[in-house]
């Protein structure tokens, strides 16, 4: 409603308030107090407690203090604006409102009441990062140990970086507040555990470490964390499933060259078996088409003839990630150690379901057999430039069916 229509006679103005959506009324409501005109008067009396919320949620003192005057009750919760049915004390915690919130707690608004997500005031402040709201609240006589149904104060005050309530809180410390704190790279937070006792023998801390920077892996090793512990450890890295990991593992999915020569530095076994499939660390990297990862840790002489057999070996997975680049390096690699990697059939099968033909171009100049199957592949595919290269490194047209000759001769022109 606009002010124009303020200039509706008082009777009939009345009559439409009544049947206005609440949001419509708490607006006009605000709008009347700006311009003195009666009807806010009214709108104060039928709608004091939907007013008291709108006033707590948008940091409006002024109204907050005429629906209190007005009786709202301050535990009224109705689905208005902002969080469904949540009371005016969780809204303007949660907004960070600390005039807001202190005439509430002089009107005696409950601390402890359950608002949206089982939350306190207390841990709404904390999630939403309002570290002046914390201090106001637990001066009050907020209960520190709340928690909602997955966090504590202390873990909500180590995601929201509230320093100083996350160090008064430290005695809720158990795992998973440590395992926060890795994530969200709170350094300080995770010192100040280790000193006071919890385990960082405990995995998976260094395996989180790896992707949170050197220096949280350097803390864990203070501490006694074994450089080649195993532990299960989900979304260590963007993407990827729940997995068994190392700290050198998770350092060759991520390709940090880095990360990778500290660990290798500090005794890390590169040969040491990892993830869900129990792959070595440069199985990982090549997985990933990490070439420096690659790179470093063939430098560092890491077992290869294992990696060759049945199934996705390391080659089959660089030709399926890789880039002609990495799977140049990985053949030359195997070459000097006597390995015949091209004698694994299927290879340019794999190479054939990719459409840049650079895989291919690179078996077929290492010498690689081309099967009656590759071109195929390729055709069915539609990939062109594929096909091409296959059929310039002798792929047989004549092994084709008809209908894939014709979809050939369409493909290549």
């Amino acid at each position: 409603m606009t002010t124009p229509m303020l200039a509706i006679p008082n009777e009939i103005l009345f009559e439409i308030a009544k049947l206005l959506p609440r949001a419509d009324v708490v607006a006009l409501q605000e709008t009347c107090i700006n311009i003195m005109h009666p009807l806010h008067a009214f709108l104060l009396a039928e709608h004091k407690n939907e007013i008291m919320l709108f006033a707590a949620t948008y940091n409006r003192l002024p109204q907050l203090q005429l629906a209190l005057a007005a009786g709202a009750d301050v535990r009224y919760c109705g689905p208005l604006v902002g969080i469904r049915h949540t009371p005016a004390l969780h809204r303007a915690a949660a907004g960070g409102h600390t005039t807001i919130i202190t005439e509430l707690l002089h009107h005696n608004a409950p601390l402890e009441d359950r608002g949206e997500h089982h939350l306190t005031p207390l841990l709404y402040a904390a999630k939403n990062g309002h570290q002046a709201v914390v201090d106001l609240l637990l001066a009050a006589g907020a209960d520190a140990s709340a928690c909602d149904d997955d966090d504590s104060l202390l873990v909500m005050a180590i995601k929201a970086d509230l320093e100083s309530t996350a160090i008064a809180q430290i005695h809720q410390m158990n795992q998973y507040a440590l395992t926060q704190a890795f994530q969200f790279k709170r350094l300080s937070i995770a010192r100040l555990m280790f000193q006071r006792g919890i385990a960082a023998t405990v995995t998976p801390p260094i395996q989180i470490a790896v992707c949170s920077g050197l220096e949280f892996v350097e803390l864990c090793i203070e501490y006694g964390a074994e450089i080649d512990a195993v532990g299960l450890l989900g979304n260590a890295v963007p993407g990827e499933p729940t997995q068994v990991v190392t700290a050198l593992s998770v350092a060759a999915l991520t390709g940090d060259t880095d990360m990778i020569q500290y660990l290798l530095d500090q005794g890390a076994n590169a040969d040491l078996p990892a993830d869900h499939l129990y792959q070595r660390p440069i199985m990982l990297a090549t997985y990933r088409c990490c070439i420096g990862a690659v790179e470093l840790l063939l430098q560092h002489g890491v077992g290869l003839g294992e990696l060759l057999g049945e199934g996705m070996d390391l080659v089959w997975t660089a030709c399926r990630n890789g880039t002609p680049a990495l799977l140049a390096m990985l053949l030359d690699a195997l070459e000097a150690r006597n390995f015949n990697a091209l004698s694994r059939p299927g290879l340019l099968c794999v190479a054939a379901g990719r459409e840049d033909p650079g895989i291919a171009r690179l078996l077929l100049a290492r010498g690689a057999e081309v099967g009656p199957d590759a071109l195929k592949l390729a055709v069915f595919a539609g990939f062109r430039e594929t096909a091409e290269a296959l059929i310039e490194g002798g792929a047989s047209v004549d092994a084709l069916s008809e209908r894939l000759k014709i979809a050939l001769t369409q493909l290549v022109g």
